[in-house]
């Protein structure tokens, strides 16, 4: 059983301050690459639309031992594990240009009908278009906080640049806001070691968000915050998150 890999080159415009790529640009390349792998299948997402489906993202756990940098090579090879029902679990990867691992994902998605706008059992012909293997690069995702004691807030209107070809908010713009309540000095002294994220409800253009974060629970060597992204009106969670920092 084969599995799918694709490469990219790290653009200056994805990169950080320190010249290294940003977590939300690997989120990016994972998605992309999970689209190249369905194309390569004949089942990519012009197909989806041609029956009325759609692949929607409800868990990300990702995990980088260290973030390349600019014109560096990345390998992400990528399969699919499991299906059950209408979950689909889909593994990661990521390589340098040596092949040496210097990451790896794991993500569950939904698959949906969108003339029902309902999740619906995923075509038994699916297992055999993309060889299920039986693999999983972490046991499992972890159970994440709905009440948090908030240490920060940010603000944050959903404008038309967050709206992707999906007609909502693409999955990487979440990470970002999560990030935008560390503070602006922190990635001074460690590295966004592991993040791990659960889209609960989709957000809209025009909707405000507030995006939280907790004070952090602080050890020897490593940080953890735990975050949510909320509806300013309403309070419906929208995303729950957290996030692993090592020291540098």
């Amino acid at each position: 059983m084969k599995k799918f890999k694709a490469e990219f080159v790290i653009p200056f415009y994805e990169s950080n301050k320190y010249g290294e790529v940003k977590p939300i640009s690997i989120i990016r390349y994972l998605g992309e690459t999970s689209e190249l792998h369905s194309e390569d299948q004949n089942i990519g997402m012009d197909e989806m639309r041609r029956n009325n489906w759609a692949w929607i993202l409800y868990k990300w756990k990702v995990r980088m031992d260290y973030y390349p940098k600019v014109k560096d090579k990345i390998i992400v090879e990528t399969w699919a594990s499991n299906f059950y029902k209408f979950y689909a679990y889909r593994e990661f990867v990521i390589y340098d240009v040596n092949m040496e691992e210097i990451g790896r994902a794991r993500s569950l998605w939904i698959f949906l009908d969108t003339k029902r706008k309902r999740p619906v059992r995923i075509p038994e012909k699916f297992g055999e278009i993309y060889n299920l293997i039986d693999e999983k690069v972490f046991d499992d995702f972890q159970d994440l906080k709905e009440v948090l004691e908030i240490e920060d807030t940010i603000d944050l209107y959903i404008r038309k640049s967050d709206i992707d070809y999906n007609n909502h908010v693409n999955n990487s713009n979440y990470l970002e806001w999560i990030l935008e309540t560390i503070p602006v000095n922190f990635e001074e002294g460690y590295f966004l070691n592991e993040f791990e994220i659960i889209y609960k409800q989709e957000s809209i253009y025009g909707e405000t968000v507030l995006s939280h974060r907790d004070e952090g629970t602080y050890s020897e060597d490593k940080v953890v915050f735990n975050h949510k992204i909320v509806n300013k009106e309403s309070g419906e969670i929208r995303t729950l998150a957290r996030t692993i920092w090592n020291k540098i």
